[in-house]
């Protein structure tokens, strides 16, 4: 009775001449209609277009073919420009056209876009060029600000260093009067500062805290110790 209430609650009560259930029915008869694929000898429905199961009918992309690339005369196959992936990916010509790419994206792209794809490619090598101006791209084509001033804040990666994106970019900006340098020292500073702090005992911490704003900066020129003369017996020349 139990079972008999479990199959009427999900639906599979099956009749009094019936051996199986619906479910265990509609199974069965999906499996009886499989046939065995010529292709691939598995079982599954047939098309009538190609007479084979469904894996087998759907079009494969065609195989790349093998070509002889014009900068090493290897046989492989084809990235771009006629070379192989391996001299593709050092080409110089690859960053910008991923930035003539991006241009092509953007529906109001910068203009200093092509002085900075320039700027950074004569600087660092192919691969990283490209990454510049992919993280470029992402920054370009997110929801914020396009200024020079907030691309280069957003730049910024988390932690200890900006990254060298991040640096390359302020480089350009302000070499080109687009926007100020950022604070990354000051941040820096103030980090080493906390760090130097947290690592002290709590009974020093309270007073140690007010030391760095408290402290007095260079003396005089007079004050400072003058400089050791070398003693004449350890001149060079001298023997000893």
């Amino acid at each position: 009775m139990v079972a008999a209430a479990v199959r009427q609650r999900h639906g599979t009560s099956r009749a009094a001449g019936n051996r199986l259930c619906r479910d265990c029915r509609h199974k069965a008869e999906r499996t009886a209609a499989q046939r065995p694929s010529p292709r691939c000898g598995k079982p599954g429905y047939l098309r009538e277009t190609t007479g084979w199961c469904g894996h087998c009918s759907r079009p494969r992309q065609a195989k790349q073919p093998l070509r002889v690339c014009r900068e090493c005369g290897q046989v492989r196959k084809h990235a771009g420009l006629g070379l192989c992936s391996p001299c593709w990916q050092k080409h110089p010509g690859r960053p910008f056209i991923r930035g003539e790419h991006l241009r092509d994206r953007l529906a109001e792209p910068p203009l200093w876009l092509g002085d900075f794809v320039t700027y950074v490619a004569a600087r660092h090598c192919v691969a990283r060029t490209c990454g510049f101006v992919t993280d470029l791209g992402r920054l370009l084509e997110d929801e914020h600000s396009n200024s020079p001033q907030a691309l280069l804040e957003r730049s910024h990666r988390p932690g200890c260093s900006m990254g060298s994106f991040a640096r390359a970019l302020e480089d350009f900006f302000t070499l080109h009067g687009l926007a100020l340098p950022t604070d990354q020292a000051e941040r820096l500073a103030a980090g080493r500062r906390k760090r130097r702090i947290d690592a002290v005992p709590e009974s020093l911490r309270r007073r140690l805290r007010h030391f760095p704003d408290a402290s007095p900066g260079p003396g005089p020129p007079g004050r400072h110790p003058a400089p050791q003369q070398p003693h004449p017996g350890n001149r060079p020349g001298n023997p000893a």
